[in-house]
């Protein structure tokens, strides 16, 4: 019987220790330059920071293409989460950000 209890807070605490390696939580550092117009840019340091804030909305800069998966219950978006390679394609939608400059 203790094998059983063993065994089952291994399996517990290994999720924890080792989550899905496909899941993004945050962004690294980067710096980010945002053109204005033909000569000037604005330029500043993004920390690193999560893609999802709290559970509903998602950050995204210029730059950045998102895999985002969302889970589903009785029609509704339970959660949203960033991952790094689509493997649930009825559940993820594919985002680029992009900025165009005038020509």
């Amino acid at each position: 019987m203790n094998k059983i209890y063993f065994f089952a807070a291994f399996v517990f605490l290994t999720a924890f220790i080792y989550p899905d390696e496909n899941y993004i939580i945050e962004r690294s550092s980067f710096d980010l330059i945002l053109n204005i117009d033909e000569e000037n840019y604005w330029q500043g340091t993004i920390p690193q920071s999560p893609y999802i804030i709290n559970g509903n909305y998602v950050q995204l800069y210029p730059g950045e293409t998102l895999f985002l998966e969302a889970e589903f219950l009785e029609n509704k978006i339970i959660k949203l989460s960033v991952v790094k390679e689509i493997l649930n394609e009825n559940n993820t939608i594919a985002i680029e950000f992009n900025q165009i400059k005038k020509r």
